[in-house]
């Protein structure tokens, strides 16, 4: 089993010639420029949303925490009225 892994391992080198881009992601069609593009800012604005909603979600989070370390709030449990 060893000597299949070490083989197939072995030939990897060998075989990545064959494995380039397509055309659209190597930049090589002309026509498609404008489909390129459109992925391009597409990817971008995607992450980028997602990355400005973590940042207002982490914002957030520090100024309730800043907001109840300044008032003193030892996280001690309310007593009940027993």
């Amino acid at each position: 089993m060893t000597k299949r892994i070490l083989a197939a391992a072995a030939s990897l080198p060998v075989l990545t010639g064959s494995a380039f881009a397509c055309a659209v992601c190597f930049g090589k069609d002309v026509e498609n420029a404008g489909l390129v593009d459109g992925l391009s800012w597409g990817l971008l604005i995607l992450l980028g949303s997602t990355f400005a909603i973590l940042a207002v979600l982490v914002a957030a989070v520090v100024r309730i925490e800043r907001g109840r370390s300044s008032q003193g709030d030892s996280h001690e449990p309310i007593p009940s009225s027993r």
